[in-house]
């Protein structure tokens, strides 16, 4: 019996001291989120502040060891800071590799602030880095940031075909239809090719990329992307178009998929065609 009593006391001390501990550790838990918090409004109440106080002691933030939610934060405010010595702290997060969560951070804000300045040095990062993750966040930060221009750039020379297709698809999300159309006529590798025939679909009808669609066809000798602006003209519900494609159309494989595009929408054109067909 005494044993057990042993037992059982021994088990009541390490219970409790098993509580007390996780009790101190939530409450040194909640004690570090109240302070990011404090700190946090703190790094917000600076916004527009006089820059000559506001950026030295953002800078204090960025090389102390506050967390990364307070650095992205600080990075956020001095990204807005017009001023060369706040653009240069966010420049050198840009192209640091050391910590890759805040250099994506300081890449976006870059394209965030839209600043002429900035596009200039995403460019330069973009120039000299050879890692598409950050090649993304660049291109990302070139749409954010409104420049058509450096996103073209880089879907005609980039290397990496991957990174290319992000860059037509985000030239797509910006609604340049100009663009993916001189790249879908003009690519050589059939993968960039389809990625832009998709975004030209992905457009819209309102676009009226109906007809450069159609002259992309008439061109096109590789049947997978036929078959994409065969998608593409029935994503945008242009079954006028797609109908006279198909009518035309001698491969079997190429018709039958453009019949299956067909069949799927509700438009009069569709549908009498599909009747057509039964009529046979």
């Amino acid at each position: 019996m005494k044993t057990i009593r042993l037992v059982a006391v021994a088990v009541t001390i390490i219970l409790a001291s098993t509580m007390t501990a996780g009790f101190a550790k939530a409450q040194q838990s909640s004690t570090n989120t109240s302070d990011d918090e404090m700190k946090l409004m703190a790094i917000d109440g600076l916004r527009g502040a006089d820059a000559s106080v506001a950026v030295p002691q953002l800078e204090k933030v960025l090389a102390g060891n506050s967390s990364d939610n307070l650095k992205k934060r600080a990075l956020s405010v001095l990204a807005h800071e017009d001023t060369p010595q706040a653009r240069e702290v966010v420049a050198r997060f840009a192209k640091s590799q050391t910590n890759p969560s805040l250099q994506a951070e300081a890449i976006r804000q870059l394209g965030v602030s839209g600043n002429p300045d900035a596009m200039k040095t995403l460019s330069e990062i973009y120039a000299s880095s050879t890692d598409p993750a950050i090649k993304r966040s660049i291109l990302r930060a070139f749409m954010v940031g409104g420049d058509k221009q450096r996103l073209l750039a880089a879907a005609q020379s980039e290397k990496d075909p991957n990174v290319r297709i992000e860059a037509i698809r985000l030239l797509g999300a910006m609604g340049s239809r100009d663009a993916i159309s001189q790249i879908a006529m003009t690519e050589s590798s059939v993968e960039v090719r389809k990625a832009a025939i998709r975004d030209m679909g992905s457009m819209g009808r309102g676009t009226q990329s109906g007809a450069e669609l159609v002259g992309l066809y008439g061109k096109e000798k590789d049947p997978a992307v036929r078959k994409e602006i065969l998608h593409a003209l029935a994503m945008q519900d242009d079954a006028k178009d797609l109908v006279d494609v198909a009518r035309k159309e001698s491969d079997s494989d190429l018709k039958v998929y453009a019949v299956r595009q067909l069949s799927q929408m509700r438009s009069k054109e569709a549908q009498d065609y599909m009747m057509e067909i039964l009529s046979k």
